[in-house]
Parts: structure tokens; C-alpha cells; sequence
């Protein structure tokens, strides 16, 4: 999350609700376009409230808040690409109760994007998904819902009137399924400290499938996770303008298989909040086989960030490209510190940092990429939310639960094992997915993740990264990826 206060006008506009969703002919829906993607048939606009479906190969354009009943399912279906428009805040909105099924296929994606002209596109286009979902979130010491989000998309959670947490705080709570899609152009700041993003997961549950997914160039995070259980696996998070993986208000679930690749305009490779008000139930995921690349950020010192009571597990991955005076990877004083504290009920058996079975590369001291990091213990510091606030540690202090089986012999970044771009070119677009593939697997003892407080169990792993090597495709033929520049 960054904070600015531009589009507080448009996000207002954009709030007003529609009685019904309506469309509207192909040519009011493009005419102020000269080279869209594609000329769609209708726009939709207004709340759904009836199910809908977007057929295969269709295209289509939404303007300002499309909102997604309780009770009603839109379906997209693949091969179908959804337009944003540019002229007002645009986005889609889940509310609780509310479903969005959109699968596509390896070599036909589900396609979220910008309604501009192709070579004109931006990030911050449009306001990507949010979703709101009835699991649990700590927003509130005392409840387990938020009664607004953020960005003003309204409650998320369980617990309130109508919305009981069904089962075990909602775990396994259902908003639909996301598979073969990708999300460009994404992303808006509203007020300060008020941003969309490519994906807004608020109080979801691990009902919700969400893999083979891309978020690409948006002017926020990637994905933002609040509270919730869902899990997320085999994701592309690429060239994003804040942070990659972005994570608070007690998110239970797990992460596995995931490219979180941070441009020169870009903040973290994650950021993991954990607390909207109850340290008992912070943020207390799993995390396993990340590739998180930096580049020329030179703004923004490290890439990762653990913060606000979170505690944050971390294996089987490989980080390059990164720098930091203090370190690279920052852990507040006060998340090592409920490192040590009993979760509440169902927010796991402990609280755990761990930080194990990592390959680390490339890590320099500053801005240039000149001054190589010379020893593990100089990655890491705490006391502050960024690198740059807060004293070197050593790993030991900042990841107390677990912090063996780390591999750090390549430090000055002699042919590494992913090479960054020249600067100021976007990952992905040289090489496409071969820039996250290493040639050769990248190996270190294997870790086991602990189970996740949302009952996900993930195996050892049997590599570091997200990628194996120049083959693994994540068992498709990688057709639903792309890397455009705008």
C-alpha cells in the first residue's frame, strides 16, 4: 500500500449504486478507442442481480462499480476479455455471498484489462477485483468483519447480522474460482492509504480457488490478501508499481508457487501486515516456493517487510536482485516479539517466524548494486517497517522458529541463477517466462511448511522457487501468460 490522494473525485462517482446492470451497444462502448483489444458487444455497468454469464471468446466492456449480488454468480467463461473503461473508477466488486467463476484454459486466458488503446494502456487504468468473503478477519479486536473496507467496497468478514460464521470462522467459505486469468493494468490510489489492486481478496475463504493467475503492471499491489482463509497457488505477480504480495488482518491460509517480480517503480516483493487490531489473531500464514526478484528499485531499500504483530513463514524460496543499508528483509520488534505468544483459537497451534531452506543472491548495500552483502546475517534487521528504518540483526533474532538450511554463497552475484533486466526494461519483456526459469534446479535442503491455522498442509518441496528449471511450465504450456509494456 502507498499512500497519495489523487482519484478521490473519481472513486466517489464511482461508488454510486445502479438499481440493475445494463448494456449498451459495441459503438458507445468504443468510441472514444482506436485500437482496443477487442470491440465489445455490450457494456455492463450497475449491480448484477441475476446471474450473468460472459460467453467464451466474448468481448465485453464494464464501466464504473459492476457489483455482484449475495446469492448471484458471474460467470466468464474462456477466452473472454473484459474491458475496463479509462473514462471513470471501473471495477468489479464481489460482495459477500456473491460469486465470480472465471476459468479459462492454458492456451485461451480469461483476460481483465484496460479498455484503452493497446501501447497507451497504464497502470491504474481501472480498479481490478475486489471480493469480499464471509471468512474471518482480526479488523476488530472484538468481531471477526470489517464494516468497510479500505477502498470503500463496504463489510467484509463473518459475524455480524445475516453473515454467522459458518464452521470454523468461516474457513472454508466459497466466492467462486479465478484459474488461467490474467489482470492488467490494474489499480488506483483514491486517498491516502486508500488504494485498489489487481486483486482485493477481503475476508475470503479457502472455498475460493484461485491458481494459474497473473497480475500484471497495475499501479498497486498485485494482490492484497484481508484476513480470510483462502489459499493462492501458481501465480505470476509482474512489474507492479507498490508491492507484489501484500497480506494483512489475520489472513489464515497459505501461498505456494508464486513469481512476485518487482519493476524500478516498484516497492516489495511482500508485504505481510498482521494485525487490524488483535495481536492474538494475527496474520499467521504459509509461504513456500516464492521467486521474489527485485531490480532498480532504488527508491525503496529490501524486499521484504514483516510488520504489526504479523508472523510470516518463508520457505523453499529464492530472492535476488535486492539491496538495503541495514538489510533486505525487515521484521518489526513487535512480530518477533508475538513470535512468542499463543494464538487465539483457530489462528494456529503457535505463531511462527521461520525463515528456512531460502537461496539468496545478488544482495547489495546499496542503491547502485556495487557493494555486495558478505555475510547472512547483514540480509536482515529489525525494529522498523522498512529496511531502511530499522538496525541490523542477525537471522537468528529476526526469525526465531526456524532459520536453517539457508543458502547465501552468492551474494555479490556471480552468475546468478535468474538474471535481472537491464534498467528500466519490465521482467518479462526480453525473455518472457524464461526470466523466472532458472536453466538448472536450485537446491538446498527441502523444508515441510508447517500446516497452515486454515488446515492446508503443504508437502515438502522438492525444489526452491517457483520454477524447477527451463521445462516446468506448472504442468501447462504457460499460453495464459503475458508480459505487455501498456
Amino acid at each position: 500500500m502507498k499512500p497519495t490522494t489523487k482519484w478521490l473525485a473519481l472513486a466517489v462517482a464511482a461508488t454510486f449504486a445502479v438499481s440493475c446492470a445494463k448494456s449498451e451497444d459495441a459503438a458507445a462502448a468504443s468510441s472514444t478507442v482506436s485500437n482496443p483489444v477487442c470491440t465489445p458487444s455490450e457494456t455492463i455497468e450497475g449491480i448484477i442481480t441475476a446471474n450473468k454469464t460472459i460467453a467464451a471468446n466474448a468481448c465485453v466492456a464494464i464501466r464504473g462499480k459492476v457489483e455482484v449480488n449475495s446469492g448471484v454468480t458471474l460467470t466468464v467463461n474462456a477466452g473472454a476479455r473484459v474491458l475496463a473503461s479509462t473514462s471513470t473508477l471501473s471495477y468489479i466488486l464481489v460482495k459477500r455471498g456473491g460469486i465470480i467463476t472465471a476459468i479459462g484454459t492454458d492456451t485461451n486466458p480469461v483476460i481483465f484489462t484496460s479498455g484503452g488503446n493497446q501501447g497507451s494502456r497504464n497502470p491504474s487504468d481501472w480498479g481490478g477485483i475486489v471480493i469480499h468473503g464471509k471468512s474471518a478477519t482480526n479488523n476488530t479486536a472484538s468481531a471477526d468483519y470489517a464494516t468497510d473496507s479500505e477502498i470503500f467496497t463496504g463489510p467484509y468478514g463473518c459475524g455480524d447480522a445475516g453473515n454467522a460464521c459458518a464452521g470454523t470462522l468461516g474457513n472454508t467459505d466459497n466466492s467462486g474460482t479465478l484459474q488461467y486469468v490474467r489482470i492488467e493494468f490494474a489499480g488506483r490510489e483514491i486517498a491516502s492509504g486508500k488504494e485498489f489492486n489487481g486483486l482485493f481478496l477481503a475476508g475470503v475463504g479457502s472455498g475460493t480457488t484461485i491458481d494459474h493467475v497473473q497480475f500484471h503492471r497495475g499501479s498497486d499491489d498485485g494482490i492484497e490478501i484481508f484476513g480470510g482463509a483462502v489459499n493462492v497457488n501458481y501465480a505470476l505477480i509482474t512489474n507492479n508499481q507498490d508491492d507484489a504480495f501484500d497480506v494483512d488482518e489475520g489472513w489464515r491460509g497459505t501461498a505456494r508457487y508464486i513469481v512476485a517480480a518487482v519493476p524500478k517503480d516498484g516497492d516489495q516483493g511482500i508485504e505481510y501486515d498482521g494485525v487490524g487490531a488483535d495481536a492474538n489473531r494475527s496474520t499467521n500464514a504459509k509461504l513456500s516456493n516464492f521467486t521474489i526478484l527485485g531490480s532498480y528499485n532504488k527508491t525503496v531499500e529490501g524486499i521484504i517487510s514483516v510488520r504489526a504483530s504479523g508472523t510470516m513463514e518463508l520457505d523453499n524460496s529464492y530472492i535476488a536482485h535486492v539491496w538495503g543499508a541495514n538489510g533486505v528483509i525487515a521484521v518489526a520488534a513487535n512480530s518477533i516479539t508475538n513470535a512468542g505468544n499463543t494464538p487465539a483459537t483457530n489462528y494456529g497451534a503457535s505463531f511462527d517466524l521461520r525463515f528456512q531452506s531460502n537461496v539468496i543472491e545478488c544482495a547489495f548495500t546499496n542503491a547502485t548494486f556495487t557493494t555486495a552483502k558478505t555475510t547472512a546475517d547483514s540480509l536482515f534487521c529489525s525494529g522498523a517497517n522498512q529496511p531502511a528504518g530499522c538496525v541490523a540483526n542477525t537471522l537468528a533474532v529476526t526469525f526465531p522458529d526456524g532459520n536453517t538450511n539457508n543458502v547465501t554463497t552468492n551474494l555479490a552475484c556471480t552468475t546468478p541463477s535468474l538474471s535481472r533486466p537491464s534498467e528500466g526494461v519490465l521482467w518479462g519483456a526480453t525473455s518472457g517466462i524464461n526470466e523466472f526459469r532458472p536453466t538448472a534446479a536450485i537446491t538446498a535442503t527441502y523444508a515441510d511448511p508447517a500446516a497452515a491455522p486454515n488446515g492446508t498442509d503443504m508437502a515438502t518441496a522438492t525444489f526452491i522457487g517457483a520454477f524447477q528449471n527451463q521445462t516446468d511450465n506448472w504442468g501447462t504450456t504457460m499460453g495464459w501468460v503475458s508480459f505487455p509494456a501498456n
